[in-house]
């Protein structure tokens, strides 16, 4: 069994994206939100946990 899934990290993304004008100022409007402590980040494990609990409730396991 290969181990390249267990080393699948969700959170890192390494895509080269476009930046249009629209795209740049909600990315500058969400810091904003972020500074003025309006947004909480979570932590990369906070979001794990998040990640983790959504895919348990997904509607697509089967439930027994």
């Amino acid at each position: 069994m290969s181990d390249a899934a267990h080393e699948f990290d969700p959170f890192i993304n390494t895509d080269a994206v476009d930046e249009d004008e629209e795209t740049l100022r909600l990315l500058e409007e969400d810091v904003c939100q972020i500074d003025e402590g309006r947004v909480k980040m979570l932590t990369a494990e906070e979001a794990r946990e998040h990640f983790r609990r959504w895919v348990t409730r997904s509607p697509t396991v089967l439930k027994r």
